[in-house]
């Protein structure tokens, strides 16, 4: 928005006409590493008052208060649980099954009752005597409960490798969110500082346009009192309030970007910016770096690529598990296994331990797939695919920011250029200014050139300010990529 505003902005300054003017202004010139042309008359705004926040301040404070970070944080988090996750699985495993039961028809026991065999007489006495002599129960009747409580410890031994390939993975996600981690912090940065500089920009930038519209009025002054004097036409009249008016416009849609730029810092930082004042001003240091430097710290420095690269090495684990998952590849584990049953509730019928037994059950199994009609050689494709699919991915990615960086190296390379450009043009403006005044003084030049070169003046300070505000953008992209 601010970039499109300055656009605007400059035709309407650039025009030259010589209309009145308002108070000439001076500008401070600027020095980029002491090298000429750069050491022009760039625009120079004195200090402002009131609490001051720094560029640096305010990525420190975005650091601390952003909600994305702390989404992040909480990602990292799950991550981290999910490696603790993948690892338990190579361990021990306990677990407790209970149950009771009803029995609406149990299951009835066996006995010999007295006399079951018939009677026998005997020497003693001329009674006969029973066989047998009392009942014998042989089996006493089921209770109508039955409880069952079963404790079972599982160690997995050996699973061709696919637990620890789990764990890779896992541990491969947890990399992941790091580098999303890593990329959301850039992010951040950039947003303030792109924020940063636009603020500074609308500030600046409506300063200039305030004169600007000043001049414009009195231009606007002279031309209705030179027509009411019937020296030039009534369109002479409504050039000039239509001038008057695009810049008023212009004033205005710089002052709501203000407010944009402050909100936007305000939601970034957390910090009330409507009594802050920027303390830093544009970075005018001529760039000075190696590209292919560059380019390395891109690779270094990309939380995609990293990513990326990550998702590379987990699409091999992946195929290396679908691998050891074939048929006729048996996974062995110990299961050790007790087992508590019994029928009468403890402590409310007597003898009741009676009725309850304990079996201890220890055993070494395997668990194979022998047959799946080809859906396993069907997984191990499509794990080769993805992995194919994951390397492509890469090897495209750092194809682009290859270019990205080369891009970005031109942008700011031409917009070093352009910012060279226009404050030699602001110093050329500025002598302009300043020999207009001069002629005037000496009445070489009517009121209207005056006005003219002045109203040139501001043009190129404005043009001289968004070019200085393209070279941060262009920093900023730069910085943030490498």
């Amino acid at each position: 928005m601010l970039l499109m505003l300055a656009a605007v902005s400059l035709p309407v300054l650039g025009k030259g006409r010589q209309e009145p003017s308002g108070e000439e202004r001076s500008a401070d010139t600027v020095s980029i590493n002491g090298k000429s042309p750069a050491n022009t008359g760039a625009p120079s705004f004195p200090d402002p008052g009131g609490p001051g926040l720094s560029i640096e301040s305010a990525v420190e404070a975005a650091l601390e208060h952003s909600t994305e970070l702390e989404l992040e944080r909480l990602n990292l988090q799950k991550s981290a649980a999910a490696v603790k996750e993948a690892r338990a699985a190579s361990g021990p495993s306990l677990s407790l099954q209970t149950s009771g039961s009803v029995l609406s028809n149990p299951q009835e026991g066996f006995k010999i009752s007295k006399g079951a065999f018939g009677y026998a007489p005997t020497i003693q006495s001329t009674t006969p005597v029973a066989l047998p002599d009392s009942d014998y129960v042989l089996i006493e009747d089921a209770e109508h409960t039955f409880f069952r409580i079963t404790a079972t410890l599982t160690q997995p031994l050996f699973t061709w490798g696919k637990l620890q390939k789990a764990v890779s993975i896992a541990g491969i996600d947890f990399d992941v969110a790091v580098e999303q981690f890593s990329a959301t912090e850039r992010s951040v940065e950039k947003q303030v500082r792109l924020a940063y500089y636009g603020l500074l920009f609308a500030e600046k930038t409506e300063s200039i346009l305030s004169e600007a519209e000043t001049i414009a009025g009195l231009i606007l002054e002279d031309k209705e009192e030179a027509f009411d004097g019937g020296i030039i036409t009534r369109q002479e009249v409504l050039e000039a309030a239509s001038n008057k008016a695009a810049l008023s416009a212009q004033l205005a849609r710089t002052l709501e970007a203000g407010s944009t730029a402050r909100l936007s810092l305000l939601l970034l930082t957390g910090i009330d910016m409507k009594e802050i004042q920027l303390t830093d001003d544009f970075r005018r240091e001529e760039p000075d770096f190696n590209e292919s430097d560059l380019l390395t710290d891109a690779f270094g420095a990309s939380a995609m690529r990293g990513e990326l690269f990550r998702r590379v090495e987990q699409a091999e684990e992946l195929l290396a598990i679908e691998s050891a998952s074939r048929p006729l590849r048996p996974d062995l584990s110990l299961n050790l296994t007790v087992d508590v049953t019994g029928q009468k509730i403890p402590l409310v019928h007597t003898n009741w331990t009676e009725s309850w037994d304990t079996n201890v059950i220890l055993t070494v199994g395997t668990l194979t797939n022998l047959f799946d009609s080809g859906a396993s050689e069907s997984k191990i494709e499509q794990a080769r695919t993805s992995l194919e699919t994951a390397r492509q991915g890469l090897h495209g990615f750092e194809t682009q920011l290859e270019l990205h960086v080369r891009s970005c190296v031109e942008t700011v390379k031409t917009s070093w250029a352009e910012m060279v450009q226009a404050e030699a043009e602001l110093m050329l403006a500025e002598e302009m200014a300043r020999n207009a005044a001069v002629s005037y003084e000496n009445e070489l030049i009517t009121r209207a050139e005056l006005q003219g070169a002045r109203l040139a003046r501001l043009a190129a300070e404005l043009s001289c300010l968004r070019a200085l505000y393209v070279y941060q953008t262009a920093l900023i992209e730069l910085e943030t990529l490498t």
